[in-house]
């Protein structure tokens, strides 16, 4: 089977590939060994033909890498605001998670229908989201 892509098309997709390799592996230590890596690697292998920039073969490893030039095209900015947005969303959710645990217990929530559950729990999620929108984190601490 054959695919064709115009310049732009390949572009997107190899951000794509890189984006979802790097979900997928950001994270881990290890060397990535899994099909995203595999098919980003197969894809990268043709940048040349579609004139991408920021793309490098390593003979060394025999792997071609992104460089700077391929991150600044916009990648690292979905990168930057799927952290940013991620992390409020753990923050807040972890915190409601607590409260609304330690104000009903674990097996009244595991008992209460899911309507009722969402219903308790969500001024939990909204007293963080003001508590930010006011004061940023500048009343976050730790006690001692």
């Amino acid at each position: 089977m054959e695919i064709e892509f115009t310049k732009q098309q390949y572009k997107v997709l190899a951000q794509m590939l890189f984006l979802g390799r790097w979900m997928s592996h950001s994270y881990k230590v290890e060397e990535d060994k899994s099909p995203f890596e595999a098919l980003e690697q197969h894809v990268l292998s043709h940048a040349e033909k579609f004139g991408m920039k920021g793309v490098q073969f390593s003979k060394e490893s025999g792997k071609y890498y992104t460089d700077g030039e391929f991150e600044d095209a916009q990648v690292e900015d979905y990168v930057y605001a799927y952290d940013d947005y991620n992390f409020w969303e753990e923050l807040f959710g972890r915190l409601a998670d607590r409260d609304f645990i330690r104000k009903y217990g674990v097996k009244a929530i595991g008992e209460m229908p899911v309507e009722e559950r969402i219903k308790k729990r969500h001024p939990f999620d909204e007293q963080y989201a003001d508590e930010v929108e006011k004061h940023g984190l500048e009343r976050f601490a730790v006690k001692k």
